[in-house]
């Protein structure tokens, strides 16, 4: 599914990916779809970034063609909880030779990335163990705010989540996209200095990808879980005047209908409060071009 033609210069986006929590296949997540975080990124030069490994990066594994040729593909992840890794082990790419996966992410206070990966691979949660990964995987812990990769510019900030988080913003040749997942924003209740902070590093975005897990009305008997409602997903946009705003990390809960009344709802208050900005609910196979 693509919202526009197709163009030589453009970054594309695809989701893979969007419930959180825990994957929930069935009739009421048909049309968003029941797998964890995953979402590609591929820019005109071919370069592929893939943000998250939930279990939406199977099947991202599955469509790619990792037995010929070769595959350089660099996997940022936002932290370690089950939700944005599981679905690493049964990535596709990463059991060919040709392969080569630099998995980067947030230092961790107890455990080194590769080590947090490689446990979940142990043999008495998994048959089949880091080492027998045939591709080149390599482990970077991120260091300071902002690095380039290859034609890239990637920027950081950490969110507000249970465990250490980072959020990301993606600048290529003028065009930028932020991924900001399992976040509490909690605008009302947040510093206004660490607000406008936040406002600061999501400036100016063409797509702004944001936990949007809670309404309002939940928000209050889940406050301090590290997740967002999609009132304030829709407030940052409009401060932030970004183009595009995909609603994502829905709850396991939530049915496509639910989020159907979400996304009419935060398109509703969009149109009143800003001219330029659309928005989007994330959905497996939804390719937005920037």
């Amino acid at each position: 599914m693509t919202t526009e033609e197709d163009k030589n210069d453009t970054v594309k986006v695809k989701f893979w990916g969007a419930r959180g929590s825990i994957p929930v296949p069935g009739s009421r997540t048909v049309k968003y779809g029941g797998n964890t975080s995953c979402v590609e990124v591929r820019l005109p030069t071919g370069q592929l970034i893939v943000l998250d490994a939930g279990t939406g990066i199977r099947a991202l594994g599955n469509s790619l063609n990792y037995k010929e040729g070769h595959l350089d593909i660099t996997l940022f992840l936002t932290h370690y909880h089950w939700d944005h890794i599981q679905g690493l082990p049964f990535f596709g790419p990463a059991y060919h030779p040709n392969n080569t996966i630099r998995i980067m992410g947030i230092d961790h206070p107890e455990l080194h990335i590769r080590e947090i990966i490689s446990a979940q691979m142990e043999p008495i949660y998994f048959p089949v163990s880091l080492s027998r990964l045939k591709a080149e995987i390599k482990f970077d812990i991120i260091w300071g705010k902002y690095f380039e990769i290859g034609d890239i510019r990637v920027e950081t900030i950490e969110a507000k989540h249970l465990g250490p988080t980072l959020s990301y913003k993606i600048s290529f040749n003028g065009k930028s996209l932020v991924y900001m997942t399992d976040t509490e924003l909690d605008r009302n209740g947040t510093d206004s200095k660490l607000l406008d902070k936040i406002v600061a590093f999501v400036q100016g975005a063409d797509l702004l990808i944001h936990d949007a897990q809670y309404s309002d009305q939940e928000y209050p008997q889940k406050k301090g879980w590290g997740h967002s409602t999609w009132n304030d997903s829709a407030w940052l946009a409009v401060e932030a005047e970004v183009q595009k705003l995909a609603l994502f990390h829905h709850d396991p809960e939530r049915s496509d209908r639910q989020v159907d009344h979400f996304l009419e709802e935060c398109n509703e208050e969009l149109t009143a409060k800003s001219k330029s900005t659309t928005c989007w609910g994330a959905m497996e196979g939804l390719e937005l071009l920037l």
